[in-house]
């Protein structure tokens, strides 16, 4: 272990830089895109509107998981429990998100709801990722 007691790095580089990312990934995290959840839909035109707005969230939430991905993918390979490595499982999250959810045209009002829990459950991931103190 390093002076400061780091097991991934021996002679204690790369700790500070590490610091850094992570402050960086928790600003960068802190303005995820607005995820909420769509309109509960109990005609045809209210499901039209979940569906768009469905469509809307797996783009926005794709631009943000690309950003976030190649933000992450710079310069050395991520350590267990380095920033990267979060920022690399948060991609990968977000990912399965828009895997589930990238053909939102087909939709019935009970997927509907479905995507409505996955949006707050992944909401929630993201505003307590960003909420979190630095680790020391």
């Amino acid at each position: 272990m390093g002076p400061a007691g780091c097991p991934y790095h021996p002679d204690d580089q790369g700790c500070g830089d590490d610091r850094e990312i992570w402050r960086g990934l928790a600003v960068f995290v802190a303005h995820h895109p607005v995820l909420a959840p769509t309109v509960r839909p109990i005609d045809a035109e209210t499901l039209g509107l979940a569906r768009g707005w469905m469509a809307h969230t797996v783009r926005e939430l794709r631009a943000f998981a690309d950003a976030l991905e190649a933000r992450a993918s710079q310069g050395d390979p991520a350590t267990p429990g380095s920033a990267k490595a979060v920022a690399l499982s948060v991609v990968m999250m977000c990912r399965a998100f828009i895997r589930n959810w990238a053909d939102a045209r087909w939709s019935t009002p009970a997927q509907v709801l479905d995507f409505n829990r996955d949006v707050d459950m992944l909401r929630r991931m993201l505003d307590g990722l960003a909420s979190r103190e630095l680790p020391s």
